[in-house]
């Protein structure tokens, strides 16, 4: 099937967001064309949560810091985290689709604050400010900066990457994406990161209905062509998982995807021992204490819709949300 811009239309993306606030910016990134629903909120700058784990990632591999998706990438240190999935060993795929933050943060302390830097202005990432938190810029808290972005930068930052036209190796995109790779049908393949926040509170989310800010960023390739994405969503109980539902719905609805969903053998996606005596994917396994198996999240009508948000981020493999 080929997919043409006019099957991703702003009428589809109201559609699918209903009462939830947020935008979405969708890209061809051979003709730089856009279709973006909620306009002002596209061009307003947020924190990025963990969708700058896809950059955080990059510049690791760029240093040398990073090498396999697959090899050993985060030693547990022992300490209990309200996340499940982040009590144990990490590579550097378990721990982007479990968004385990002490794994980036250290590898964002390996990276160094000068490197950082020089990689945000070289890459020109959102407002390229890490605001004195050189572990912890991207996540946004009550009292302290955060770098900031918008979602349509976001879309264009993806562009940039899959176009070639960053000064990064040809090598380290593959692998990169390799590690985004979310879906696939038989009419495209789906690749992102979410990110998730708690706006306007000064203590930590303690479980996952405590968010009220979600993203998904990232891109489709369908019919030979590739089309970046930066999907945002703001409310009561709203993580990366319902931005993904958006995304979901605006691709099934344009017809990108169809109803078959490819098998995790098919996929290439590792099984791995969830709760007792359940198989589970690997990037699902931080849902193993009851969240895991497409439970759907509340849509509780319009949010703040806040600049910024005031906390984010104890992520819990918001990519392990439901087969597609």
């Amino acid at each position: 099937a080929v997919l043409a811009q006019a099957q991703v239309t702003e009428e589809r993306m109201r559609t699918a967001f209903g009462e939830v606030e947020g935008a979405l910016v969708w890209r061809d990134c051979a003709t730089g064309e856009e279709t973006v629903f909620a306009a002002a909120t596209a061009d307003t700058a947020f924190g990025p949560c963990s969708t700058f784990k896809i950059w955080n990632s990059l510049i690791g591999l760029e240093e040398g810091i990073l090498a396999e998706p697959d090899d050993l990438f985060w030693t547990w240190d022992g300490a209990a985290r309200s996340f499940a999935a982040w009590n144990a060993d990490q590579t550097w795929r378990s721990a982007f689709a479990a968004s385990c933050v002490p794994a980036f943060q250290e590898l964002a302390r390996k990276i160094g604050a000068e490197r950082m830097q020089s990689w945000l202005e070289k890459l020109d990432y959102g407002n390229k400010d890490q605001c004195g938190r050189p572990d912890a810029f991207w996540l946004p808290r009550a009292g302290r900066k955060t770098i900031m972005i918008t979602p349509r930068e976001q879309a264009r930052m993806v562009c940039r990457l899959i176009n070639g036209e960053l000064p990064v190796q040809a090598a380290s995109v593959a692998k990169l994406t390799d590690v985004m790779k979310l879906a696939e049908t038989e009419r495209g393949t789906l690749y992102g990161k979410t990110g998730s926040g708690l706006r306007d509170r000064p203590e930590g989310p303690q479980s996952d209905v405590d968010f009220d800010m979600g993203w998904l960023v990232g891109f489709v390739a369908s019919g030979g062509k590739k089309y970046a994405y930066a999907c945002l969503v703001l409310g009561d109980g709203l993580t990366g998982k319902e931005a993904r539902r958006v995304v979901e719905e605006v691709l099934r609805s344009g017809g990108i995807f169809c109803d078959r969903r490819s098998s995790a053998s098919e996929r290439g996606i590792r099984l791995v021992s969830g709760p007792p005596g359940l198989m589970m994917p690997a990037y699902a396994v931080a849902s193993s204490h009851g969240r895991w198996g497409g439970v759907e999240w509340p849509r509780t009508g319009r949010g703040r819709g806040v600049r910024g948000a005031a906390w984010s981020e104890a992520e819990e493999a918001e990519q392990g949300s439901g087969p597609l």
